[in-house]
């Protein structure tokens, strides 16, 4: 996976929304643990100096590598001297503590400031007042016992411990900062499983390897707006991506003298009867004679997209209760296309559009349009779609962003290829070009038809009018 491909998938909105949750998520258990469960910590510092008095009379040497040596040895030396027992207890006398050495060295650390002959001593409590006492006695008793074993030296306090004024511990800025890293990365961890294991189409290269058709077009997301809207009411983006889809899907036609034309998804809700209107009325706009048939017999929308009557409509006409004339309807500012709405929802579909009345039906209109367009139900959902391949001339296969299975969608076009179904191209539709972090991806994926190469759209376009 690229850097661009990663990015895109942390620029989607929700993206941002799971880290940002995970982010203040994490920062606030944190601060909760720190504020709640964690006793705070003081600490309080004195420092001293033990050192060896020099002579004034004697004449003065430049130090030496040795003598440095020997200083960093003793005030290891001087440590050990005020760790131990010697030197504890008669801290522990002197505030009258009830502990032994052991447990008051635990609050202790003692270090060596640098390459000097300076010891700090560091004290931490949970009692500010107990660690301020601690440092200030400790300075004061450790170079009464470190005199009193190696006398040659001289020790003096340098500087006695002010009272701590806040905890060392927990630092809360430091653990909220900390929650909301692991925060971050473990909402980063999700949205790139996600991702990782998610096998719906992302890009038109998804759709050249696993399907292997050439690509009609790339339609962009219409956000806030119904699937089924028309195309003179959408974006002009969406009107542009499609005027690309009539014009291949023509060129497609004309190539092979293609005339009844289904338009099908593997699953439903992705778009699939809004392209199919959409089509037919695009197709109307340049003046060819359309005719649109809602053969999606159980869940019918066509009537629904074109404020049309659901009846009477294509079922009448298969079960010989009326004729075309009658159940044609016309939609305002189209003059050419005429339209079919499916009738009443039958007891058995599959049947009556298997049937040698749907056959004969739909042979004996072809020759009165350039195209008879027809919205089919999904193919993984019910049998009517393969059933009906046998009578189309061709068909489009819609599949959708983020939301078509790439299994799904291999298993659809298997059925209709078992049934030899000529699938001419595919649509991507529903393309998040806003959340999806490369609106340049859109703009790419509208010049790179699969099945195209070297056609430009004025070539496709004389192609078409020269027929």
């Amino acid at each position: 996976m690229d850097i661009k491909k990663l990015s895109s998938i942390f620029l989607k909105k929700w993206s941002i929304i799971i880290v940002i949750i995970f982010a203040l998520a994490g920062a606030s258990i944190l601060y909760l643990y720190s504020t709640k469960f964690v006793t705070p910590l003081y600490s309080a510092e004195s420092t001293m100096m033990v050192y060896k008095p020099t002579n004034p009379l004697a004449v003065a040497v430049p130090y030496s590598l040795s003598d440095e040596l020997l200083t960093q040895k003793m005030v290891a030396s001087y440590i050990v001297i005020m760790n131990s027992k010697e030197n504890l207890l008669p801290v522990i006398k002197s505030l009258k503590l009830d502990m032994t050495p052991a447990q008051l060295r635990s609050y202790i650390k003692i270090s060596g400031i640098g390459e000097t002959e300076l010891l700090k001593i560091t004290v931490t409590n949970q009692n500010r007042y107990l660690a301020h006492n601690i440092a200030d006695a400790m300075a004061v008793e450790s170079p009464k016992t470190i005199t009193k074993i190696i006398k040659e030296v001289t020790a003096e306090v340098i500087d006695k411990s002010d009272l701590p004024a806040s905890p060392i511990s927990p630092n809360i800025r430091q653990n909220c900062l900390m929650g909301a890293l692991i925060g971050l990365i473990i909402a980063a961890a999700l949205i790139f499983l996600k991702d990782y294991f998610d096998s719906t189409y992302k890009t038109e290269e998804d759709i050249a390897n696993s399907l292997e058709l050439p690509i009609f077009a790339c339609l962009p997301k219409i956000f806030g707006r119904r699937v089924d809207d028309q195309i003179a009411d959408a974006p002009f983006a969406y009107r542009e991506a499609f005027k690309d889809l009539r014009t291949r899907f023509q060129f497609a036609a004309l190539q092979n003298n293609l005339k009844k034309i289904g338009v099908s998804s593997p699953d439903p809700s992705v778009g699939k009867t809004s392209i199919a209107v959409n089509l037919a009325l695009s197709l109307a706009e340049t003046g060819l004679k359309v005719l649109l048939i809602d053969t999606d017999l159980r869940k019918p929308t066509i009537y629904k997209a074109l404020d049309l009557p659901i009846s009477p409509g294509f079922t009448d006409l298969l079960s010989g209760q009326n004729i075309l004339e009658n159940v044609v309807r016309k939609v305002t500012g189209y003059e050419t296309l005429d339209v079919i709405t499916s009738g009443e929802i039958p007891q058995n579909p599959a049947e009556l559009l298997g049937s040698t009345q749907m056959e004969t039906l739909v042979n004996n209109y072809t020759h009165l349009y350039d195209y008879i367009i027809f919205d089919t139900p999904p193919i993984n959902m019910v049998t009517d779609a393969a059933v009906l391949a046998k009578i189309f001339d061709g068909i489009v296969y819609v599949v959708s962003y983020g939301q078509t299975l790439m299994e799904a969608a291999k298993l659809a076009k298997k059925s209709l290829e078992i049934v030899d179904a000529n699938i001419i191209g595919c649509v991507f539709n529903n393309v998040d070009v806003k959340t999806n972090g490369n609106s340049g991806y859109y703009r790419n994926c509208r010049k790179k038809y699969k099945g195209y190469v070297g056609s430009s759209k004025n070539d496709i376009n004389r192609k078409i009018k020269a027929s």
